[in-house]
């Protein structure tokens, strides 16, 4: 059970201390594993304090059958702790993204991810999956929009992140949720492997046009996601780590036919069609 959960921000949080016996009592009688904290404004120095005090004490926090409460901070907007403070304290939602609002571009989320696994955790890190098919008349002939990608494009490309089902799933189409069913399964298989690995991003700066990706480094194994944008571009060669060239790989998943090579200084990869997505582990050979 994960529950919403926004403290008291009443003359500087001076009331953190009770907000703790509130979580202590919704993990204890109500067994809630999962906290999200939001609607938090840190406006003053005494707020930050308090609100840093109310963390360090939630953190030592014990689930019934003794594993740690886990919380998730969002950092949508005002003033909250953010890149530099949160990460010790749980998992960063990065921002609310609604296609109501246009807000939601798949390779503009995939660009925050891609840039800030640069020089943080991608781990720690939330970022959504929405429905595509809501809200297509907001954004007009847009090549770019959400509707012309495939769901299981969207889940993939924030798979190294922690991927968040932010919609109502009630209004997926068939075919969507067969797809996202298909590529969750997937995930799920190896997502325990892949969470202890260190995650960089390779290719080009994510813009919806060339290649992107992530690459998952483990010891011999690893995994690999590739992203082709909407460029004419049907093989294009990813360089990689030295470490991590020669190796023998395998397709998990993907929505396109794909080849995969070895080449001096990486992979070239072969993707069948305009907004397609490969996954792949790869081991020593």
């Amino acid at each position: 059970l994960g529950l919403w959960f926004a403290p008291d921000s009443a003359d500087d949080f001076v009331n953190w201390k009770k907000d703790v016996e509130v979580i202590r009592t919704l993990a204890e009688k109500h067994g809630a594993r999962h906290i999200k904290l939001d609607g938090v404004v840190l406006r003053t120095e005494e707020c930050e304090k308090n609100y840093l005090a109310m963390l360090d004490a939630i953190r030592e926090l014990r689930c019934p059958g003794g594993e740690p409460l886990r919380f998730n901070l969002d950092i949508t907007n005002d003033e909250r702790l953010g890149y530099f403070c949160g990460i010790p304290y749980g998992t960063l939602f990065v921002e609310n993204r609604y296609t109501d609002w246009k807000n939601y571009y798949p390779h503009r989320t995939m660009r925050n991810l891609w840039q800030l696994s640069r020089y943080l955790p991608a781990s720690k890190f939330q970022f959504e999956v929405l429905n595509p098919r809501r809200n297509t008349e907001l954004y007009g002939d847009d090549p770019l929009a959400p509707a012309n990608y495939d769901i299981d494009w969207c889940f993939a490309s924030v798979m190294a992140a922690n991927p968040l089902i932010w919609m109502e799933m009630q209004h997926l189409s068939e075919k969507d949720t067969d797809d996202l069913r298909r590529i969750i399964a997937v995930y799920r298989e190896h997502r325990d492997a892949m969470a202890e690995m260190t995650v960089d991003p390779i290719g080009d700066l994510p813009d919806g046009v060339q290649w992107s990706g992530f690459l998952w480094t483990g010891t011999g194994c690893g995994y690999v996601t590739l992203f082709r944008g909407i460029t004419d571009e049907d093989v294009h060669t990813i360089r990689l780590p030295e470490p991590v060239r020669g190796m023998r790989w395998t397709v998990l998943h993907g929505n396109a036919a794909a080849e995969i090579s070895n080449t001096d200084d990486g992979i070239r990869v072969s993707l069948g069609k305009k907004r397609s997505y490969v996954f792949l582990r790869f081991d020593r050979i």
